[in-house]
């Protein structure tokens, strides 16, 4: 059995193209994350020190995207896990990011996975 905290339609500004009419402008991207961790303790202590705090990973993704401008929302993705993954309880993150121009079909975005290796 796999416990996970999910984070969907997170929807932030960022600057994000390789082009210059991309990533000179705001424009908004979707952020869905998936972290994998054991939820037991943390259920049946009723503690936050026995999980992560969704809010402290919100704000996290948040401060990257208002600090930072990215050519690729890989690199983007990236940066997102491995902040993630930096958590202690933390096992195995997946973020997808969707540019919301695209909102349209086809949809666009990107989804990787990470795993510690600890």
């Amino acid at each position: 059995m796999e416990d996970k905290i999910i984070i969907k339609n997170l929807v932030l500004p960022a600057r994000v193209g390789l082009y210059a009419e991309e990533n000179s402008n705001e424009q908004k991207v979707v952020v869905d994350l998936e972290i994998s961790i054991d939820l037991r303790k943390a259920g049946m202590k009723d503690s936050i020190y026995e999980t992560v705090n969704f809010t402290t990973v919100r704000k996290e993704i948040t401060a990257l995207f208002a600090k930072k401008k990215f050519r690729l929302i890989e690199a983007a993705a990236e940066q997102i896990a491995s902040q993630t993954l930096a958590h202690k309880h933390v096992r195995k993150v997946r973020v997808m990011i969707k540019k919301e121009r695209f909102k349209e079909k086809p949809l666009i975005g990107i989804e990787i996975t990470r795993e510690r290796h600890d």
